[in-house]
């Protein structure tokens, strides 16, 4: 009961601080939805809500993942952000000591996901045909240096940083 307490607490400390970090055994992603729409994430960390890791670029078959089991198709409702709005995604492991070794390449592989294509196709449907808005490929230290901080769309200042499709072709869709 004390440790749920204190788990919550701490939980709520970052929720409330307004940016991404590390923290003992938590990671705090941040992710700001700076579109007009409703979108989804998916973080590639090979953690237990998370199990692919780069280099596998596609996202993973939906199957029950994590403790209690959800459904990775659950998580990325429950992962849903508003527009102009963020979210906060906790992993619970070191990223400085423990991540790294779970990560091939140093490689980081988060998921865009337009919130109205996940309601009108499925998971299964949008995982066939990689119908994602964007996947960055990010490195640890590009991670780092962004304080665990993800946008959509990409800022400028991203715009040489690995991504698919490549930042010019996504600020022409704007």
């Amino acid at each position: 009961m004390l440790k749920n307490f204190l788990y919550l607490s701490l939980l709520a400390i970052l929720d409330n601080c307004g940016c991404g970090g590390v923290m003992n055994d938590i990671i705090d992603y941040t992710i700001y939805n700076d579109s007009e729409n409703t979108i989804s994430v998916y973080i590639a960390d090979g953690t237990e809500y998370n199990p692919s890791a780069y280099p596998d670029t596609i996202l993973p078959c939906d199957r029950q993942v994590g403790f209690p089991p959800k459904y990775i198709s659950e998580v990325l409702k429950e992962r849903s952000i508003s527009p102009h709005k963020p979210i906060h995604i906790i992993s619970t492991y070191n990223q400085e000591s423990s991540h790294e070794k779970k990560l091939y390449f140093d490689t980081l592989s988060v998921f865009i996901l337009s919130f109205d294509t996940l309601k009108k196709y499925g998971y299964e449907d949008v995982r066939v045909h990689n119908r994602i808005m964007v996947r960055y490929d990010l490195s640890y230290d590009e991670v780092r240096d962004m304080n665990w901080t993800f946008y959509y769309p990409p800022r400028e200042f991203m715009k040489d940083m690995k991504m698919y499709p490549p930042y010019s072709e996504i600020m022409k869709k704007k």
